[in-house]
């Protein structure tokens, strides 16, 4: 997903943050391997994998005397776990790539090896003078490079079964020895091998094969993201009588199944966002138009592990972590009706990203991966991924119509005689950007199926529904014209439908975002439907209600029911009340009113491990039953008591990233300040790092 944020829900595998901006294409994202994803994540992943055309051809030697012999041959390679990398290139400056995956070492860390193989095929003997440069030879400092392998073990190298060694001479040198007779060899020589130089003469249908084994010395701790710093290593095999150099780029990271990680089950929508241009930015659901995107395909996505967009060499499904880019091919993709999507984004007051350098709007989404471990434990997480069919990947664009004040279904509710003027509650957003981009003077069109006052407020003097159209022409600097739209759906005098009602003073307000259903045609029409979550609290019905996507929990006993008519035969679960730590908690997802007129949340239950998990239904809304779960405010005394019978860990991040220290149940922390994270809060303590406010891990107070 091309957003958003850096806060893990236990379902959400991957989660993306803007990167960078190049020359051609725009890098939305950088994609974190959640430590809690499932073994299935990494089905089918290959310990070692080499690109959809693995080399496997040898290297074509020359002789002393300069005369080509085609039929003698030489390379060199890794292996991990049984799996071979790609040969050394056949020629100077074809350098193949591969790589190798950490997870499968961590499983077998005696699995690695470097290898080097010659042979004479020919029918004629064969000289010979080979260098087989290990990992470490190309560090160019004396200190060891712990993101590189070393050799692995403590005793020299044998050949395999069947190679030849009689006339043949092995040296072997260290950074700071050279040409060791292997005789004299060290184990403090072999602690810091550099390579191993072979030479003599084979016999006609004569081999030599030697495997050195490798291991890292910190596997938990390489720094598999930073490809300009060294996370990339070589084998290189170097012919000394031509003084050619035939090298296979090879680098550790972590392997995910592309199917499993980014949701792709034939069900799930991708998820749409925006951001704005805050430091660090921001990042919302595009709810409003959710519904409208259509089910992943495996087809729309192009995954490069290697280096920049190449449709012809997708690696799909194999997603590793540092060093490549995945691409969405969003302009060719159709929305949930079939219709062009960039043309649904513009009729629902959206726009595609646009990319200045080129001119025009991007070709298609493009995401790094990185290996930044966020796991924050939390099941409650306001997140968008991985809830109600909608999945972890997706598009990010550019909300240029806002309108005050709208709830999650692009509804306006307004008290008979409210004052509200469709004008002064609209901001335009630049187009021709990425971010969210004030365009101060900009002023859309406004039409309206009941006909406004002279003043140009809306006619609020009769109850029932109409719709109010924006219209805003824009022309991008390449000459393309286009018109957004946005309508939203006015309601007088009725809040059964859940929205915030707006008094005679309510005529202004900040910006909010809109969650309905949109428009998917190339006219103004609309469909309809229920969205799953959003962002911001115009969501809310009155004070002291959660807004959408806000995690909940029972203080006493409660029902879980089909609808909202609470009667047995509608009961699907009874929650009874618990202990603090095991209160059983929702997530709200919307809600409707009783025909007695009691607010209910519809609601998920999100208590992983029990059978109730997963569960939809309406539960009381009711402050005396079901608060929320995250704490809103300091505690006077400034401190809390960690209540978790697994304690909790702190982090250096507000986004629980970047983990800091462990503590046990018991201990009382002092807290500096409350910052908000998404839907969820957590607490600033004195020492500067950040633990969450989920009230079933901490309580306020000295415990």
């Amino acid at each position: 997903m091309i957003y958003l944020s850096t806060d893990t829900h236990r379902g959400l595998k991957h989660l993306f943050k803007i990167a960078l901006l190049s020359a051609t294409f725009f890098t939305f994202g950088a994609t974190a391997v959640a430590t809690t994803a499932s073994a299935d994540d990494t089905s089918g992943v290959p310990a070692v994998y080499n690109g959809k055309n693995p080399q496997r051809d040898m290297v074509t030697n020359v002789s002393s005397d300069g005369q080509t012999q085609p039929q003698q041959y030489f390379t060199s390679w890794f292996s991990l776990a049984g799996q071979d990398s790609n040969y050394t290139g056949p020629t100077t400056g074809s350098n193949p790539n591969s790589i190798l995956n950490l997870d499968d070492y961590t499983k077998d860390p005696s699995s690695l090896y470097e290898h080097l193989l010659i042979k004479n095929d020919s029918n004629k003997p064969m000289k010979f003078s080979i260098d087989l440069c290990l990992p470490q030879f190309w560090r160019g400092k004396p200190t060891v490079n712990t993101n590189w392998p070393v050799y692995g073990s403590d005793k020299i190298a044998t050949p395999t079964a069947g190679s030849t060694t009689q006339g043949l001479d092995v040296k072997y040198s260290s950074f700071t020895k050279y040409y060791i007779p292997q005789e004299n060899v060290t184990a403090a020589d072999l602690q810091d091998l550099g390579k191993i130089s072979v030479g003599g003469t084979l016999q006609s249908q004569e081999h030599y094969q030697l495997d050195v084994p490798l291991k890292l010395i910190d596997p938990e701790n390489i720094e598999l993201d930073d490809l300009l710093n060294g996370a990339k290593f070589n084998s290189v095999t170097i012919n000394n009588q031509s003084n050619g150099y035939y090298v296979d780029h090879v680098r550790f990271a972590r392997g995910v199944n592309a199917y499993k990680q980014l949701g792709i089950n034939g069900t799930n929508k991708y998820v749409v966002t925006y951001r704005t241009n805050d430091k660090p930015a921001k990042y919302y659901h595009a709810a409003d138009i959710q519904n409208l995107m259509p089910v992943i395909k495996p087809d729309d996505t192009v995954v490069n592990d290697f280096g920049g967009y190449d449709p012809k060499n997708n690696d799909f499904p194999y997603i590793y972590t540092g060093g490549g880019n995945f691409f969405l091919n969003y302009q060719t993709i159709k929305d949930i009706n079939g219709n062009n999507l960039v043309q649904t984004f513009q009729n629902n007051g959206y726009a595609a990203p646009y990319n200045d350098k080129l001119g025009t709007i991007f070709p298609y989404y493009a995401w790094s991966y990185m290996n930044k471990i966020n796991d924050s434990g939390s099941t409650s997480e306001g997140d968008w991924g991985n809830m109600d069919g909608i999945s972890n990947y997706g598009m990010q664009i550019v909300k240029v119509i806002d309108v005050n004040g709208i709830n999650d279904q692009d509804q306006l509710f307004l008290n008979p005689g409210a004052k509200w003027n469709p004008m002064d509650n609209v901001k335009i957003w630049n187009p021709q950007q990425t971010y969210q981009e004030l365009l101060p003077n900009a002023k859309p069109t406004v039409t309206s199926t009941r006909p406004l006052n002279a003043d140009g407020t809306l006619n609020t003097n009769q109850t029932g529904s109409f719709d109010i159209t924006y219209n805003y022409p824009f022309t991008y600097t390449n000459g393309n014209k286009v018109t957004f739209k946005k309508t939203i759906h006015v309601i007088v005098g009725n809040n059964s439908g859940g929205g915030t009602t707006t008094t005679p003073s309510d005529t202004t307000g900040s910006s909010s975002s809109s969650t309905t259903t949109g428009s998917s045609s190339s006219t103004s029409s609309s469909s309809s439907s229920t969205p799953t979550t959003t962002t911001k609290p115009s969501t809310s019905v009155g004070p002291n209600i959660a807004v959408k996507g806000e995690a909940v929990y029972a203080t006493k006993k409660i029902g879980l029911y089909k609808s909202t008519n609470f009667t047995k035969s509608k009961r699907i679960a009874w929650y009874p009340k618990q202990k603090r730590v095991n209160r059983p908690m929702f997530v709200v997802t919307g809600y409707k009113r009783a025909a007695n007129g009691a607010l209910r949340y519809k609601v998920r239950d999100v208590n992983h491990g029990r059978k109730t998990a997963g569960k939809k239904g309406y539960i009381t809304a009711s402050r005396k039953y079901v608060v929320p779960v995250y704490y809103a405010s300091v505690p006077k005394s400034k401190k809390i008591t960690v209540i978790s019978r697994k304690g909790i860990n702190t982090y250096k991040s507000a986004n629980l990233t970047g983990k800091a220290k462990h503590y046990k149940k018991g201990v009382r922390l002092t807290v500096k300040k409350l910052v908000k994270h998404n839907l969820t809060t957590r607490y600033q303590l004195s020492n500067g790092h950040f633990v969450t406010a989920n009230k079933k891990l901490v309580i306020a107070g000295n415990y």
